[in-house]
């Protein structure tokens, strides 16, 4: 008897002792399981798959847009499938001349293929808390960061101050050099710095001299590293901005955007060929249409060539290394479709040959790219098939349309957000 359930006790432990080590082992498994990780791994496939349309074109480039999401700039580590996805395109692609310290006149053409691929230091510089409204009764808009009522002041001018506030409000870290060498590291030749100067205006129309100084930090580290830099009017544009594609917003305020870039490009007057600057961002009419018709896009296209245009004159007329500096002019809402193009939309008249260059965005398809889309079934797993043949699509119009307008084109900003596969 008492043998027996010893022999019982004993099958009841092994037992156990299995179911334990199952019970363990599938926990610690399914932990582990691609339900729960982040979809790096597809992302990867599509860096290359888009980058290899960009590489195979030297008429085109991409900037890649990051707020710490491959590049984690608080670690200064970077996501290695992500960055070898890029990276993969370029393997042995040369570089058309070294820079160096005197300026160099080089076309747009030549520029786009010197910078390969970019990355763009997102949320940032770029922070801001207004937003214009338009006001129906008075035919203007409204900037209620330039209001005297504290009440109507974007949240951080009301109860915020300071460069540093300003360049961490939007939750990334300070820039500094090792960030950009980094970047630089990791294989990008060039980097987008999407800055936005509304709420940086001081009343007699001049740059708050602080402000301006913390830019001009920013844009030395990246020129120290030897890569192309990019400035702009960033968030001065899109939905939220003061410049907008419509009459009313070019009577008011071109008086301000010209200021602005001419304050620039004499403050960066004496940089080499490796710094550029894009003239806005993605901009939009009075509706914040972001998906024109034709019709739409043939009014908007009326404001949009103007305000290229003024800000390519704005520039040339600074004269020094501005006479012949590559410009980047931006699209209706930075839009790179057949509609917008096809509408009205030109390149600006300019004193120097072969310097200017056309930047387009392009976060398709919406499905793969995006963290979430209504209009769309989301999902975290990239389909070559039928996600890249969208993308050849719309990459293959914008090789067209260089060639049509003589001028390079840039994806000024392209990415796909991590998603955890779990969540789809």
């Amino acid at each position: 008897m008492n043998e027996n359930k010893h022999k019982t006790i004993y099958c009841f432990l092994i037992i156990l002792i299995i179911y334990c080590i199952n019970f363990f082992s599938c926990t610690s498994s399914s932990q582990n399981t691609p339900s729960d990780e982040y979809n790096y791994a597809e992302i990867a496939k599509y860096a290359t798959f888009i980058n290899n349309l960009f590489a195979s074109d030297d008429n085109l480039a991409g900037f890649w847009w990051d707020c710490s999401d491959i590049v984690f700039r608080k670690e200064l580590k970077a996501q290695p499938n992500v960055i070898q996805g890029i990276m993969k395109s370029y393997e042995g692609k040369p570089t058309y001349h070294k820079q160096g310290e005197a300026y160099i006149e080089e076309s747009a053409q030549t520029a786009v293929k010197n910078m390969k691929t970019g990355w763009n230091l997102g949320n940032t510089l770029d922070s801001t808390s207004y937003k214009a409204i338009w006001d129906k009764e008075n035919n203007k808009w409204y900037d209620n960061w330039a209001s005297s009522d504290d009440e109507e002041k974007g949240w951080m001018v009301k109860w915020n101050s300071g460069i540093i506030t300003w360049e961490t409000g939007w939750q990334q870290p300070k820039t500094t050099n090792e960030i950009i060498a980094l970047v630089k590291s990791l294989g990008f030749d060039a980097v987008r710095m999407p800055i936005t100067w509304g709420e940086h205006i001081q009343a007699d129309g001049t740059i708050d001299a602080e402000w301006l100084a913390r830019v001009k930090e920013c844009v030395d580290y990246v020129i120290a590293n030897d890569m192309y830099c990019i400035i702009n009017l960033h968030h001065d544009g899109g939905a939220d901005g003061w410049i907008k594609a419509c009459e009313s917003s070019w009577k008011q305020y071109q008086g301000r955007f010209g200021n602005i870039w001419t304050q620039l490009a004499n403050t960066f007057k004496d940089y080499d060929e490796r710094l550029i600057f894009e003239s806005m961002n993605e901009v939009l009419d009075e509706n914040s249409t972001w998906n024109p018709n034709a019709t739409v896009a043939k009014n908007a296209n009326v404001y949009i060539n103007k305000w290229n245009q003024l800000f390519v004159d704005s520039v040339r007329a600074t004269g020094g290394n501005n006479a012949t500096r590559n410009l980047i002019v931006m699209t209706y809402s930075g839009d790179g479709g057949a509609t917008v193009f096809d509408n009205g939309f030109k390149l600006p008249t300019d004193t120097a040959q072969n310097h200017l260059i056309i930047e387009v965005h392009n976060y398709s398809p919406h499905a793969f790219t995006w963290s979430n889309a209504t209009w769309t079934k989301m999902t975290a797993i990239w389909d070559e098939k039928t996600h890249g043949s969208v993308l050849k699509n719309e990459i293959g119009l914008l090789s067209k349309k260089a060639k049509e307008y003589g001028a390079p084109i840039i994806v000024g900003e392209y990415a796909a957000f991590p998603k955890k596969y779990s969540a789809y």
